[in-house]
């Protein structure tokens, strides 16, 4: 069930470290080697017969050494203690966002682009920093679509207005372009995503983006730089791009202060995208995030009016399934714990949690509802039912 190398502070150490993962507890039965000789494994299973044991995983969240009993709350915070003054792991949220939960919104059957296509294509552009092309094209490629990476070359003005040409030829016999997930341009220029909207609203990008969109009936999904990418254009929420001092919505840095990589939850509050038509209202899935600007930011009136359009696909949730403002469940600090944001229509969808991460085999000791029908939607948008 679970694996680990024992390293510093020993075997023992290394146990506690297993608990916190999960928030289990641990009871020492057997005897615990003395030495911290690196090269050996703590294995938990199911069956450890003929095994020497070190003791028993409990639902209790405690350890157990010697007859003495440790709360895994005291000791967590211990072991945080002496560089939490630097490095914090819990961020003040300011008491005026709360987490709002949405009024569940749910709008089936969805339409279908016309015409139907059994193979539809994606556009999967590649800036400079971008670093997740290859897990989006997996997934695109898993759920019944093709993948067609293009990599924008910036090396030179030249370069840069020859890749917008070809770029918008390509978007032209596409069905669908997704925005994947990295650092374009070290996120700069002032800020994740800007880089790629700036190429977005350029005048031969802008219109065939527009003419996918407003003609052709196609997709546009933007994933952690993508989403990024879109709020800075106005794309979301707003399905059009905008003018920059229009725009009533950005997502800029952690409120932690840092890159957070880690595993969250989110919860589906509308399922009227068809990037988000396999799943169910309420549903709560995990996934990955990995992002330094991640916080989506936007002020009550306009999430007020988001929400009552169905426009919030999907919320940070805790453990209970409820809509948190925690570091651990919200890692950016996101506004009303918004992780994923449709435009009116639902066709433009933008999250920071990275579904193309999620794989067979992937994340075996993180509980947790993982699948890939995200991206199976898109695809089944196109096709015959």
């Amino acid at each position: 069930l679970t694996c680990a190398t024992p390293t510093a502070g020993g075997v023992k150490a290394q146990v506690f470290r297993m608990c916190l993962g999960n928030g289990l507890g641990f009871t020492f039965t057997g005897t615990i080697p003395d030495d911290e000789r690196r090269g050996r494994f703590i294995l938990e299973l199911t069956d450890a017969e003929g095994l020497p044991e070190l003791g028993r995983v409990t639902d209790t969240a405690e350890i157990v050494f010697d007859g003495e009993r440790f709360s895994l709350s005291d000791c967590e915070k211990a072991y945080d203690a002496p560089f939490s003054g630097i490095f914090p792991v819990e961020a003040e949220v300011p008491s005026n966002i709360p987490a709002v939960t949405p009024t569940p919104y749910s709008l089936l059957p969805h339409p279908s682009s016309l015409p139907p296509t059994p193979y539809p294509l994606f556009l999967v552009p590649v800036f400079n920093g971008t670093n997740c092309e290859y897990e989006t094209a997996r997934a695109i490629e898993r759920s019944g679509g093709r993948a067609e990476i293009f990599v924008v070359k910036s090396l030179t003005p030249e370069l840069m207005k020859e890749s917008a040409s070809r770029f918008a030829e390509a978007l032209n016999s596409a069905q669908a372009l997704v925005l994947p997930g990295g650092f374009s341009s070290g996120d700069e220029p002032d800020g994740s995503g800007k880089f790629i909207a700036i190429f977005l609203r350029s005048p031969v990008v802008r219109e065939s983006l527009e003419a996918l969109l407003n003609n052709r009936g196609g997709l546009v999904c933007g994933i952690c730089n993508g989403f990024q990418a879109l709020v800075k254009t106005g794309l979301l929420p707003f399905g059009r791009i905008c003018e920059p001092e229009d725009l009533l919505s950005t997502l800029t840095f952690n409120v932690i202060g840092r890159h957070q990589s880690r595993i969250i939850r989110t919860r589906v509050t509308s399922n009227r995208s068809a990037w988000m038509s396999r799943y169910s209202v309420g549903e709560v899935y995990s996934m990955p995030i990995s992002h330094g600007e991640g916080r989506f930011v936007c002020s009550e009136e306009l999430f007020t009016e988001l929400m009552r359009n169905g426009q919030i696909a999907g919320q940070y949730v805790d453990i209970e399934g409820r809509p948190s403002m925690k570091t651990c469940d919200n890692p950016s600090g996101s506004s009303y714990a918004v992780e994923c944001l449709t435009s009116p229509d639902g066709r433009i969808l933008g999250r920071m949690g990275h579904a193309e991460r999620v794989g067979e085999g992937l994340y075996k000791n993180v509980p947790g509802k993982y699948d890939l029908r995200f991206f199976e939607g898109a695809c089944r948008y196109f096709k015959k039912d």
